[in-house]
């Protein structure tokens, strides 16, 4: 266990051209250095092209009860991206793996993704991470992992553009950053001294 409670998870470092260094790091101090490491986003499709979302569990340190991707997951040393996909899918969702193993693909190659901010607890997260987009085809059924998630939900692609401009504030960060780089949305530019 780490300091804060949480297993102790070891992930691949990885240099600036996203190539394994050969050395592994605890996640949490992956997250406080800011050090380079991989991630996968994954987002399920059904016949009626809806997406699988899911809710983040009230109790997350970071983005606790945003709506976010199908399943997001950090992958385990020497784990490819698509392993970790089904993974993800299967850990946080109950997903059999081998239904959706033939229709899994990469929709967006591996971009830097930076994440900065502090916790409810006013830990500093520093997170920057390799991460690809897959998709897959799924009906279901869905069984949420009650500690990651708490409520699941299947949405047509124009509610959810709706919701997003709505309120971005009730999903994750990296969800809306990947709705920009799907070109779903258009980024907001930063204003000088403006957070």
């Amino acid at each position: 266990m780490s300091l804060d409670g949480e297993v102790a998870e070891y992930l691949d470092v990885v240099d600036e051209h996203n190539e394994l260094t050969g050395e592994t790091i605890l996640r949490s101090t992956a997250h406080a250095k800011g050090t380079l490491h991989r991630t996968v986003y994954v987002i399920a499709y059904n016949s009626k092209e809806e997406w699988l979302l899911q809710r983040r569990h009230f109790n997350k340190a970071i983005s606790g009860g945003c709506w976010d991707l199908s399943a997001a997951e950090h992958l385990n040393p020497k784990e490819t991206y698509a392993d970790a996909a089904l993974r993800g899918l299967e850990e946080e969702l109950g997903v059999d793996p081998q239904a959706v193993k033939q229709s899994l693909e990469q929709v967006l190659p591996p971009s830097l993704h930076s994440l900065h901010l502090k916790t409810a607890s006013g830990r500093q997260i520093n997170d920057q991470e390799f991460v690809p987009l897959y998709r897959c085809d799924y009906e279901g059924p869905v069984h949420p992992d009650n500690v990651e998630v708490s409520e699941t939900r299947w949405v047509s692609e124009q509610t959810l553009l709706e919701e997003v401009h709505a309120d971005r504030s009730k999903f994750t960060p990296w969800f809306i950053e990947t709705l920009e780089l799907m070109g779903k949305l258009v980024s907001r530019p930063q204003l000088a001294g403006v957070a």
